[in-house]
């Protein structure tokens, strides 16, 4: 069970300690209490640490798969196994119960002390059924409450999402709004600019147009030439008159 905890990749960082007194004579374990008296300083318990701490860390493999692969407690190598023994357990004591009874029903009524014991023997096996059913239901409830606990950490974790997700929407809204007038006047703005150039072509052209007109009557109106003139039989060579200003059809400006 404990090495389907931690996982055969973490169950080499596993470091015990035990005196093992129940496991050695009297003698060989007061010599360990006395070692240990010698060496309890936290000197020695430091020797300890720096021998763990030579190892790679690692996640214990029930935490792996209930973190990592969403598995239930059920599902996980740990809780496979629990199940497994405590059925097996069940399984082995209803045998026992089972045959305990066949064994009471074929005693003789006179034989009563065998009958007594046969009687006790079924007692303790029921009270070792009592208690590997209660720590099935425990486990079956322990699970139920671990599945409901993972709902509403989901269920938080989806409503902060949410949260979030509206305070971002919002975020936007907000700023295009600010963002909006600006543009709305820089597209005035522009349509007021592209209005004023369409505005000022015909006038260029008009101006041309006329600037054209003035030029060719000024080349049109030239002063006549004047012939000779005679009087009392003098001959008079009357040179071109310059145009008075008058004489001109417009004025340029």
């Amino acid at each position: 069970m404990f090495k389907s905890l931690c996982g055969s990749g973490t169950f080499k960082n596993v470091v015990v300690l035990t005196t093992f007194w129940d496991q050695i004579t009297e003698k060989k374990g007061s010599e360990r209490e006395a070692e240990l008296k010698r060496t309890s300083s936290a000197l020695y318990a430091l020797r300890v640490l720096a021998h763990i701490f030579t190892f790679t860390p690692s996640v214990v493999r029930i935490q792996e798969e209930i973190r990592v692969e969403g598995k239930s407690l059920e599902n996980t190598e740990a809780g496979s196994l629990h199940r497994e023994e405590v059925q097996r357990a069940i399984e082995e004591h209803n045998k026992q119960m089972a045959e305990l009874r066949e064994e009471l029903d074929a005693v003789k009524q006179s034989n009563i002390v065998a009958k007594l014991q046969l009687e006790l023997a079924q007692e303790k096996l029921q009270r070792n059924l009592d208690r590997w059913e209660h720590e099935r239901s425990e486990l079956k409830r322990g699970l139920e409450e671990e599945r409901k606990a993972r709902e509403q950490q989901g269920e938080m974790l989806a409503k902060k999402m949410e949260e979030l997700r509206r305070g971002l929407d919002e975020g936007k809204a907000r700023k295009r709004k600010e963002s909006r007038p600006v543009m709305e006047v820089y597209v005035v703005e522009e349509k007021d600019a592209v209005k004023s150039r369409k505005v000022a072509k015909p006038a260029e052209k008009e101006s041309g147009v006329e600037w054209e007109r003035v030029s060719r009557s000024q080349q049109e109106i030239k002063p006549a030439k004047m012939g000779p003139v005679v009087e009392k039989n003098k001959v008079y060579e009357r040179k071109e008159a310059e145009p008075t200003k008058e004489e001109w059809p417009c004025t340029l400006q």
